[in-house]
């Protein structure tokens, strides 16, 4: 044999363990370079159409209840300013 066909033999055996590691590395989801990384969480853009419903009918809800507590406030007598808004949050529906 001559060095010429020898190197020719140990570059097809290097290729056979090159593949087959490849083929061990793939099928057990293992990255080359340590632990397998978990997928990156998909960040979204923003609420969906159905939680900004949700949204618009809870803060509907609100306006109602708070309209409802200034109206008792009103038939009681007590002046407005005496009216604590919950949460120090002003709603008013005039001004949008």
């Amino acid at each position: 044999m001559d060095l010429s066909t020898i190197i020719a033999e140990l570059k097809s055996e290097r290729d056979k363990i090159v593949w087959t590691i490849a083929a061990l590395i793939g099928s057990a989801g293992v990255s080359g370079r340590g632990a397998p990384r978990k997928a990156a969480r998909k960040r979204r853009d923003g609420i969906t159409p159905a939680g900004r419903r949700r949204l618009n009918l809870a803060y509907g809800n609100l306006y109602e209840i708070l309209e409802v507590l200034r109206r008792r406030e009103r038939a009681e007598g007590t002046p407005d300013e005496g009216f604590e808004e919950p949460w120090g949050v002003h709603f008013d529906k005039s001004k949008k």
